[in-house]
């Protein structure tokens, strides 16, 4: 049901009728907070979907061959990059078929401007369609794609994504396996092994630091929580580009996770920053959300 099509008055009736329900019916007091969650999941959803309509960005961002201009688009079914074909990729991954064509997509869109940089890209299939994208542009030509992990293995969660011949010790370093899957690329990428934050066996590894240089893309996937996010920004921030840098986080949406849990701190992060992020697109399916750096701070005290 589209709600945000009969506008921001009938989605609240919808709310409240739901919330009234709720309580009406006979529940633990886990299920309605569950329910509480889930509801304002769905109003915030409604309330994003309603603000992108005509948004402005503060400056002009064209594709390098001009035939497209880059407009805020947040879970739609009209967005411009679900037209996105994108390449067949063996890797393991956790990303979605929609978030595949958005790095795609948005790889078109890179003009020069900055580095491209990623922090977090695991076995390296999101590199993979984040640097294929990037070196049909134009733009890119004698960049690289600038990678940062700490390549630490945790198998309570990774080993079910892999063959059980590539299931690595409790904090191995899986590098090797990263450049395996990435071979057919490895040319076009800057590959550095760091830690953002202390975390699950990182913490003899060196801390990730920047050069300095302008950023113009970050891709990040590297956590979830005000910790981690707060690391990586505090250390880039100087490089980002007003009106120009795009902040693509690939778990932003995870806050919308029911039930709650307690590290899905990402919109926690992008609210701090007050209106130095735009919320600029959103996929559907998957965590994946793209802000634009504006670099007009809000005062939020």
């Amino acid at each position: 049901m589209r709600l945000w099509r009969h506008g921001e008055r009938g989605a609240v009736r919808f709310l409240a009728s739901a919330l009234e329900h709720s309580i009406d019916s006979p529940q633990t007091a886990e299920q309605v907070v569950n329910e509480m969650h889930a509801l304002t999941v769905r109003a915030q959803d409604i309330q994003r979907r309603l603000g992108a309509i005509g948004r402005k960005l503060p400056s002009d961002i064209f594709r390098f061959d001009d035939k497209a201009k880059l407009s805020a688009s947040i879970m739609s079914p009209d967005a411009p990059w679900l037209r996105t074909p994108v390449e067949r990729i063996a890797t393991p991954s956790m990303i979605t078929s929609e978030e595949a064509q958005y790095f795609t997509y948005i790889g078109s869109f890179y003009q020069g401007q900055g580095r491209a940089v990623e922090l977090g890209p695991w076995l390296g299939a999101s590199t993979q369609h984040i640097v294929l994208s990037l070196a049909k542009n134009p733009r890119f030509a004698g960049e690289r794609l600038h990678v940062f992990d700490d390549f630490v293995w945790r198998k309570d969660w990774m080993d079910q994504y892999v063959p059980m011949a590539d299931q690595l010790p409790r904090h191995a370093c899986f590098r090797d396996l990263f450049d395996r899957h990435t071979a057919t690329v490895q040319h076009l990428l800057d590959i550095k092994r760091v830690k953002i934050s202390d975390y699950d066996g990182n913490e003899r590894l060196p801390s990730f630091e920047w050069n300095g240089d302008p950023i113009e893309i970050l891709y990040v996937d590297c956590g979830r929580t005000m910790e981690v996010n707060q690391a990586w920004y505090n250390r880039v921030l100087g490089a980002l580009i007003p009106g120009r840098t795009l902040i693509v986080m690939q778990d932003w949406r995870l806050h919308r996770e029911v039930p709650r849990k307690w590290f899905n701190q990402t919109l926690l992060f992008t609210e701090s920053k007050g209106d130095d992020l735009m919320l600029l697109h959103e996929v559907s399916d998957g965590g994946l959300a793209t802000f634009l750096f504006t670099g007009h701070r809000a005062d939020i005290s």
